[in-house]
């Protein structure tokens, strides 16, 4: 109340645009969660990961993949891993901007859930280091110059 909402919250960076405060503040978020529900949900996917991975490994599908599809991969480990990281940042625009509280809150899970989306393709990548040494891209992209990373 004692700070002008153009100030704390600007168009340029909450993309509230020309809609009426009175309608923020009307917009109902159909994918209310809880701390609680969000961390049981993603237990269970994190489950199915865990085995789906070891699923892939002992049928010893990466042994059977076409180079071409093993070159691939080390690019999409790397560039996804990127994108997931900078989803992290926009959600975090959205946790201070938003127009909203409930568009605030709904970015802090959107930070955990790209968070974790990136995690899982360090993961993968990572798992993926004993077959072949060149997966240790995705780490290497987040500190390197390389003009295709930077302009995924």
């Amino acid at each position: 109340s004692y700070v002008d909402p153009a100030v704390a919250f600007p168009t340029s960076w909450s993309g509230a645009g020309d809609v009426p405060k009175d309608a923020w503040d009307k917009w109902d978020e159909p994918f209310r969660v809880s701390y609680r529900d969000y961390v049981r949900i993603q237990r269970e996917k994190e489950s199915g990961v865990k085995a789906v991975s070891s699923a892939l490994v002992r049928s010893g599908t990466y042994e059977k993949l076409d180079p071409a599809h093993v070159a691939a991969s080390h690019l999409h480990m790397g560039t996804t891993c990127m994108v997931e990281h900078m989803a992290v940042t926009m959600q975090s625009r959205f946790c201070r901007f938003a127009p909203t509280p409930r568009w605030r809150n709904l970015g802090v899970f959107g930070m955990l859930d790209e968070t974790r989306h990136a995690q899982l393709d360090l993961r993968f990548s990572h798992d993926l280091l004993k077959q072949d040494p060149r997966f240790d891209w995705s780490q290497k992209a987040f500190h390197t110059k390389e003009w295709g990373v930077l302009a995924v």
